[in-house]
């Protein structure tokens, strides 16, 4: 009975509070409560991102210094007449190199007799070793081959000597260590015929 009691006084209680009276005495209007403060969280400081890491550069191709040794050899049919050596130190990675090898021959101009010079002999320049994996390198190669022929030789005449000449240029692919022939020329006169090779060799 006493629970019983105590509910019905805060119910009464409760009614007088809502009551159009009470209402009206706080100007029409009810006053709600005010909800409580919201507590404010400090920012948490984000470190900076760390810098993207950058590509690794490609490794480059250690350079390396070749010879390359020439023979050059001169046929009359079936017959050697002669064969001459030459070599030639270069280095990998887009360097060349240059062998010339002769002299000068007079050669008269005009009536007047005047007299101008032409350089004769063995002229060979190499360009862009680069090596292309299974002991192979790729070169080029321009080749210039020129001698006087001799006097009693066919298509010579007294007044002025003969050049007769065979020049070459062009890329080659050489395996190391492995002749290659890359030139086989015929003179159309004499019937010499001149077999020109190479070999490249890596130097340690």
């Amino acid at each position: 009975m006493r629970v019983k009691s105590l509910m019905v006084v805060v119910c009464l209680v409760g009614s007088a509070l809502l009551s159009p009276r009470a209402i009206a005495q706080s100007g029409g209007r009810a006053t709600p409560a005010a909800p409580p403060a919201l507590q404010t969280v400090p920012a948490v400081p984000v470190p900076p991102a760390p810098p993207a890491a950058s590509a690794p550069a490609a490794a480059r191709t250690p350079e390396v210094t070749c010879k390359v040794d020439f023979l050059l050899t001169r046929f009359q049919g079936e017959k050697k007449l002669a064969s001459l050596p030459y070599t030639i130190l270069i280095a990998t990675g887009g360097r060349s190199a240059t062998l010339r090898s002769g002299s000068q021959v007079p050669i008269p101009s005009g009536k007047d007799g005047g007299i101008s010079y032409q350089t004769v002999g063995v002229s060979i320049s190499i360009q862009n070793v680069s090596a292309v994996g299974d002991g192979r390198f790729n070169l080029y190669l321009s080749f210039d081959d020129s001698s006087v022929a001799e006097q009693n030789s066919p298509g010579t005449g007294s007044l002025a000597p003969v050049i007769r000449s065979n020049a070459f240029s062009s890329n080659v692919l050489v395996r190391e260590g492995q002749p290659l022939q890359f030139s086989v020329a015929t003179d159309k006169v004499s019937g010499e015929t001149l077999k020109a090779e190479l070999t490249l060799t890596v130097l340690k």
